[in-house]
């Protein structure tokens, strides 16, 4: 009976022991699973942090975009509203050329072919447009002029070049618009010649659209810087 009795302690005694080591072994963490667990984890977070600066980056270039955009648009609105009449006669049209807002002022409303001298009409159109322009002041402007391709001697000009021509056409009109209490230092002055032209040249209809002068209203830089910036600081981590 002794015997038997200490075989059954011993019996589960053994049992006893073997499922405990067995739930040991249950309970030990796979630490090499648990690893791999915490490498994935803290990927996915700096993915995610990355993520989220991208957005923000995303978002600030976004808000620039709107303000200018907003900007252009209240402008062009009030140009128009401003400028409706010269509009409407064909005297004056508003476009946009390289992303910047320009007035374009055919070359027939201010000078006779080959002359630098503003019409007596012309004066009055310059003068007018001067009074709306320099209500603005958050643009600096630059006064363009442009030819055909027409030769020069075609003209029965005393200018050397179209270039020369452009150029006096251009500084002629800024003559008048500081006369009319633009700031020197809000306008600049540009003669391309026939070297940027709009239409072609082929056509009457098309020279007749390349003889004329810009006036470009060029936006507030800081703003531009903002956004490349933005899009500098974009590019310096992408080859990160």
């Amino acid at each position: 009976m002794r015997n038997m009795t200490f075989r059954f302690f011993l019996i589960c005694t053994l049992c006893l022991t073997l499922f405990t080591v067995g739930c040991a072994k249950k309970t030990v963490p796979d630490t090499g699973m648990l690893d791999e667990c915490n490498a994935k984890l803290q990927s996915s977070q700096a993915e995610l942090a990355a993520l989220r600066k991208k957005q923000q980056s995303t978002e600030e270039k976004m808000l620039t975009y709107r303000t200018l955009l907003k900007r252009r648009q209240a402008l062009d609105k009030e140009l128009r509203e401003k400028l409706k009449n010269m509009i409407d006669a064909g005297q004056l049209r508003i476009a946009y050329r390289r992303g910047l807002l320009l007035l374009e002022l055919p070359q027939e409303v201010l000078f006779d072919s080959g002359q630098a001298k503003v019409k007596a009409d012309g004066q009055a159109i310059v003068k007018e447009l001067s009074a709306v322009l320099g209500a603005i002041e958050d643009r600096r402007l630059l006064v363009a002029g442009h030819t055909d391709s027409d030769p020069i001697k075609e003209r029965k000009s005393t200018f050397p070049s179209n270039w020369e021509l452009s150029s006096a056409r251009a500084q002629s009109v800024v003559n008048m618009m500081l006369a009319n209490n633009i700031s020197a230092t809000n306008v600049g002055v540009a003669g391309f010649g026939e070297n940027d032209p709009t239409a072609s040249n082929d056509t009457a209809e098309g020279k007749a659209l390349n003889r004329r002068i810009e006036i470009i209203l060029i936006p507030d830089l800081e703003d531009l810087m903002a956004l490349q910036a933005l899009e500098d600081a974009e590019d310096a981590e992408a080859a990160e």
